[in-house]
């Protein structure tokens, strides 16, 4: 189980999302309580982010308090090439409603009908996946996951006034990325999500990773574009045993 939440937590946290709704729920907590609630439930997380379709929304005001640069994610722009068809919001289409809401939480339940529309993935290997991402949460990387997912596509936002102010700071947002592990280091954003030195730090660098492995795949790019997330893993392991 997730560090943030107890089974005893998420289960009494979820009943009441279902009783009174997301909005009212995220509209009654502390920024502080809401990173917890989103970074501990993938179903919750969704859910919040969905909020920022409509930013004067009570929950949205909460939970924009409680993530400020993925608010980004919410303005109307162009649909990218590579995402889906979708709203005119297709970043948080893709975050929110696809990532989280139906890959994320279809691993979760070992559900692929939820995971996915059609067979692109066979039974065989979703359900290595499953059990793949079970051993992820179970090794309390949870929260780690979350975090990451929620913010790789922030420097993708065309929103003019997110882009300037990080160019003020002298960000450089071509490589979206690179600029997103930027931004969330140079905020010091993983100090407000509450979780441990290392799991923050694991956050950022999957994020500063996010599409190198297909890139590698196609041959657009040589393997040492993992040299940063390699260097954080080996940072991060624990001391080898004499």
């Amino acid at each position: 189980m997730d560090d943030l939440l107890t089974a005893e937590d998420l289960a009494s946290w979820r009943q009441l999302v279902q009783r009174v709704g997301t909005s009212a729920a995220a509209s009654w907590l502390s920024p502080t309580a809401i990173t917890a609630c989103v970074l501990g439930d993938t179903a919750f997380a969704a859910a919040a982010l969905e909020l920022l379709r409509t930013p004067d929304d009570p929950g949205a005001v909460q939970v924009a308090a409680a993530f400020p640069e993925v608010v980004a994610l919410a303005y109307p722009q162009p649909l990218q090439i590579e995402h889906d068809p979708g709203s005119s919001r297709p970043l948080l289409d893709h975050v929110a409603t696809r990532v989280l809401g139906k890959r994320l939480a279809g691993l979760e339940a070992n559900d692929r009908a939820r995971f996915q529309m059609d067979d692109a993935l066979g039974a065989a290997a979703f359900a290595e996946l499953a059990a793949i991402t079970s051993r992820v949460l179970a090794a309390g990387l949870g929260p780690a996951l979350r975090a990451a997912i929620i913010h790789l596509d922030i420097a993708k936002t065309t929103s003019p006034a997110h882009r300037a102010a990080w160019a003020a700071k002298g960000i450089a947002l071509e490589v979206h990325n690179e600029a997103a592990a930027t931004i969330l280091r140079r905020a010091d954003r993983a100090r407000s999500w509450r979780l441990a030195v290392p799991l923050g730090k694991l956050a950022i660098a999957w994020v500063e990773a996010h599409g190198l492995a297909g890139q590698h795949v196609r041959g657009e790019g040589p393997i040492m574009m993992f040299a940063p997330l390699v260097a954080t893993l080996r940072e991060l392991a624990p001391p080898a045993r004499a």
